[in-house]
């Protein structure tokens, strides 16, 4: 009888380790049963009978694997034989969350994990994304400090607790945030720690950025890369960053390196009229070649796999959304007109990367909606391919949230990118959609849609009472800019400064939630010195309400360049607070300007207020910057924010009319090409 066992459990060993070496659903299936069938002949034996129960359990957790629509079952079956097994109550925590979306189970499950083994780390990362993503700060917080007590030298949950400090759980300090970091980095000890330690410089270079340190935000995401090459986050979070360099800054050793570190030459016509513009897209399409060298590869040709949809004109055309920006966002202010005044020719499908309540959801007007956070790319691009959709068209590009691992499968026949990326993608199938203005002198214009008006359309929040500004004689103009910090380059800060020599006893308000850290605070001072007394620092506000009422403590926003502002001018429009720009037109130089660089021009200039507002030079922005300060100090006001409600932006008529043209057009034109 013993060797009888022993042979069976030999061959019920080979089916199960050949089936998870090869991915084999049979296999595995057959040693599993196997192990079941040996069950009554060890009981007596507590010491197989265990070894015998952990093969089932092994079993069981490699199906989830090769056949995951089943998890559930096989997770089940396996408590049967341990049901005080920690591994089981991980992937049953795991299955709940990325499959089934069931939050509180999947937090009962890595519970119980935990009663059997508090040491479990993968469980800890579970939990506390869980309670990330449902914004349960406190109780994110509570489990990285678990994590911790528990897993003192575990590099990735230290990473988490970095983040959660990031979050805003608790005071926050730069200091302490990357003391927590670099910390994590020195427990990175072993070559299994290489991906920690990755996406720990990543988040290195998340803090330096958005506390204005661009350059060495950079230096960071590249030290991600040399740790893991194939890090998706640096990679992207490199190209966004690199809008905020101005001209002036092209030959700086960050930027330097970067152009040396992805093969990018300045070639030699170029090299006395080099155009950052052009180089951006240069490394836009460097980058995505290491990214996704399948879908940019000049031979290319990814085909949309599947039944192909009726191509009868008279039917609804279907448009999907991929984004985790529909709502709480900058963009979602402009994207919120694709969906409460839906194109009637449209049927409209939502794919959020991000989880929202019920309430949010049925606000918006569409056809389906689907939450794919926690989803494979695969079963996401089968997902967009069963809804048959026509138009896929991204909202995030290279941004926080994206989800360019499924653009890059191209799940439907056509895949634009609008509103959420300043840029081209560098991905050869995905166009983009602008307006003529923006893009009069872009040097890639091929890639790009254009709408014969503005291509914004804002739709302000419902639950904002704007109340007028009490209107007074001035005794100083007092500038502000609510941009980002990492917009406000050296560039724009000398030109600022010169602006507060000029106008005698103005002053400049910037505001950030991340000035309630004394050190960026002193930072941000220094930069502005001598007039740093004439800086005026404001912190963050709490909601978009208060954000909104603090436009009324400035008279004139300026706005930065080379990354000009969308949301935050457009807001202080809305405001009834004009904006000065300097919208960038080709020189004897540079003949090239990116659309980054002319969008708040584009805006004004919708609204009739180029002359007062968009200037053409550095010196022109002063200018007009000054003019407008003394006609205030006259008392002489625009009343741009009437102007603001008779124009484009404010037309949501006018730009859904011209939006279903186009996309129609797209689709007609990709048609009758074939």
């Amino acid at each position: 009888m013993e060797e009888y066992i022993n042979k069976k459990l030999v061959l019920a060993e080979e089916y199960i380790e050949s089936g998870i070496q090869f991915q084999n659903t049979d296999m595995l299936r057959e040693g599993k049963e196997l192990f079941i069938k040996i069950i009554p002949l060890v009981n007596q034996n507590k010491e197989l009978r265990k070894l015998t129960c952990d093969k089932i359990v092994r079993a069981c957790t490699a199906l989830c694997l090769v056949d995951s629509g089943n998890s559930l079952v096989y997770l089940n079956e396996a408590l049967l034989y341990d049901d005080k097994h920690p591994v089981i109550y991980n992937n049953l925590g795991y299955v709940y969350h990325h499959q089934y979306s069931n939050f509180d189970k999947a937090i009962e499950s890595y519970n119980k994990c935990f009663e059997y083994d508090n040491k479990y780390i993968v469980a800890y990362l579970g939990i506390i994304d869980i309670y990330r993503s449902l914004r349960h700060h406190s109780l994110e917080m509570e489990y990285c400090k678990k994590g911790i007590r528990n897993c003192p030298r575990e590099p990735s949950i230290w990473n988490l607790y970095g983040l959660s400090l990031l979050n805003g759980v608790g005071k926050f300090d730069v200091q302490v945030i990357l003391k927590v970091f670099y910390h994590a980095i020195s427990l990175c000890t072993t070559p299994d720690h290489v991906k920690d330690k990755s996406k720990i410089y990543v988040n290195i270079g998340h803090v330096q950025g958005i506390t204005g340190d661009y350059s060495e935000s950079i230096r960071n995401y590249l030290y991600s890369l040399e740790c893991d090459a194939r890090h998706e986050n640096a990679y992207q979070n490199i190209l966004l960053n690199l809008h905020y360099f101005s001209n002036d800054e092209i030959n700086s050793p960050i930027f330097t390196k970067l152009l040396k570190r992805f093969g990018v030459g300045v070639e030699a016509e170029e090299k006395e009229s080099t155009q950052i513009c052009v180089l951006i897209s240069k490394l836009h399409s460097k980058i995505c070649q290491e990214l996704y060298p399948d879908a940019t590869s000049s031979g290319a040709n990814i085909e949309s796999t599947g039944r192909r949809r009726d191509r009868d004109v008279n039917r609804k055309l279907r448009i999907g959304y991929i984004s985790s920006d529909f709502f709480e966002h900058a963009v979602s202010f402009f994207s919120n007109v694709l969906f409460k005044y839906p194109c009637v020719n449209f049927e409209t499908f939502v794919y959020s990367n991000i989880i929202y309540d019920v309430k949010n959801i049925n606000d918006l007007k569409c056809h389906s909606y689907k939450c794919i956070k926690g989803l494979s790319a695969k079963v996401v691009h089968d997902q967009i391919k069963s809804d048959e959709i026509d138009i896929l068209i991204d909202l995030s590009g290279h941004t926080s949230g994206n989800r360019l691992d499924v653009l890059v499968t191209k799940p439907a026949e056509i895949c634009l990118t609008y509103l959420g990326y300043p840029n081209n993608l560098g991905l050869p199938f995905i166009k983009r959609i602008s307006d003529v203005y923006t893009e009069k002198y872009s040097n890639d214009k091929s890639n790009v849609y254009t709408l014969d008006r503005l291509f914004l359309s804002y739709t302000p929040s419902d639950k904002y009472i704007f109340k007028p500004k009490l209107v007074k004689k001035l005794e100083y103009i007092t500038f502000g800019c609510f941009s980002k910090l990492q917009k406000i380059n050296i560039s724009c800060i000398v030109i600022w400064k010169q602006l507060l020599k000029t106008n005698i006893g103005s002053k400049l308000l910037l505001k950030s939630k991340y000035f309630v850290d004394d050190n960026v605070c002193k930072k941000w001072k220094d930069k502005f010195s001598p007039y740093q007394d004439r800086v005026v620092l404001l912190k963050g506000t709490k909601d978009t309400n208060a954000h909104l009422d603090m436009f009324h403590l400035v008279d004139i926003h300026l706005d930065t360049w080379g990354y000009s502002g969308t949301t935050i001018s457009t807001e202080s429009l809305f405001m009834n607070v004009p904006v000065v720009t300097y919208s960038s037109v080709p020189t004897d130089k540079c003949k090239y300007v990116g659309h980054v660089e002319r969008v708040t021009g584009s805006i004004l200039t919708s609204m009739g207020l180029q002359s007062d507002c968009v200037a053409s030079s550095k010196t022109d922005y002063i200018k007009k910057a000054t003019n407008l300060a003394n006609k205030m100090l006259q008392g002489e006001y625009l009343n741009v924010r009437e102007r603001f409600f008779n124009s484009e932006i404010s037309n949501h008529k006018d730009f859904i009319l011209k939006y279903e043209t186009l996309l129609s057009n797209i689709y007609l034109n990709h048609h009758s090409s074939q």
